[in-house]
């Protein structure tokens, strides 16, 4: 995307040339919004970059750097910048400390329009006379950018190498161009906190499933405690009961009525025996680890089915 300096022909008044270079000017603002429209966020950051180039060429100014607003609107940073080769460039990043009035002017919307700047600046921008002075600043030109009505973004040119003047046609355009970068910037910052939440997403579905995991785990480690202590402990003192019994029994041969009752809880003693072997077997199967998952799904089955008579 680049558009070329109309030089005037031979026999072109100023005004002609003028109007040649709007229309230039505008044809770059129409090819420089059909390409952020469908730009890649990956892509935005270089672009500025080139579109800032390509401006402060076309315009003859000596810096130009496109800056962003914190949420809250209270810190300014400047993001995106190019300097003419020849010109001491200076850091990018957060500016409001190092020019806090111009800071102040820019979260309240202010455009600041400066021909002279030494001339121009009010008495209590002491930091940004300084600044200027040090960094031979003579023209100066920001403009605040709005999104939804908040001032979200800052454009600003300077000129080192003479003074110049900004008109309101200039400004109006260069707005423009602010507001497409403004615009591509909330896209990316759009796009970026989506996929922030899908990587925080897909993180969270792995943690839950490596605690679902753990917890099946730790399930499966008490069921088989369980059943070992039910087979193991229960079953050993159910065969006491029975020898126990077996042995009453023996005691009492006689007496009719006493060996109906020991026959009696034999009986409840096999019951519960039977009961308590298959819940021993529904907590843990002994063949789910030593014969595997298929081969205990099948035993599993045959002891159901043998259960209920249900094929």
């Amino acid at each position: 995307m680049e558009w070329k300096i109309l030089v005037p022909k031979h026999g072109e008044t100023a005004i002609s040339a003028l109007l040649n270079e709007e229309r230039s000017f505008e044809s770059f603002l129409i090819d420089l919004s059909s390409i952020f429209v469908n730009l890649p966020p990956s892509e935005v950051d270089a672009h500025i970059e080139s579109a800032l180039e390509q401006v402060a060429d076309f315009l003859g100014v000596d810096r130009i750097s496109f800056g962003e607003l914190s949420q809250e609107g209270t810190v300014v940073t400047l993001t995106h910048s190019y300097t003419t080769p020849g010109i001491s460039s200076y850091p990018g990043g957060v500016v409001n400390r190092l020019l806090p009035w111009w800071a102040h002017q820019v979260k309240q919307g202010y455009l600041l329009r400066l021909e002279n700047v030494l001339d121009e600046l009010p008495s209590e921008a002491i930091q940004e006379r300084d600044f200027c002075l040090q960094n031979g600043i003579k023209s100066h030109l920001t403009i605040p950018l709005k999104v939804g009505g908040v001032v979200t973004c800052v454009i600003n040119l300077i000129s080192i190498r003479e003074e110049r003047g900004w008109s309101e046609t200039l400004i109006h355009r260069l707005r423009i161009m602010g507001e497409i970068f403004a615009n591509a910037l909330v896209r990316q910052r759009s796009d970026e906190s989506l996929r922030t939440k899908e990587q925080s997403l897909r993180q969270s579905r792995e943690r839950l499933r490596r605690l679902t995991a753990k917890l099946i785990r730790a399930q499966e480690e008490e069921r088989r405690r369980i059943s070992r202590e039910l087979h193991d402990q229960c079953g050993q003192d159910l065969t006491a009961l029975h020898l126990g019994l077996k042995c009453l029994e023996d005691a009492v041969k006689t007496d009719s009525a006493a060996k109906r009752q020991f026959k009696a809880l034999h009986e409840l003693l096999d019951q519960v025996s039977l009961e308590m072997h298959h819940l021993a077997q529904e907590l843990r199967p002994p063949a789910l680890d030593e014969l595997g998952l298929q081969t205990a799904m099948q035993g599993y089955l045959k002891s159901w089915t043998a259960r209920t008579s249900i094929p």
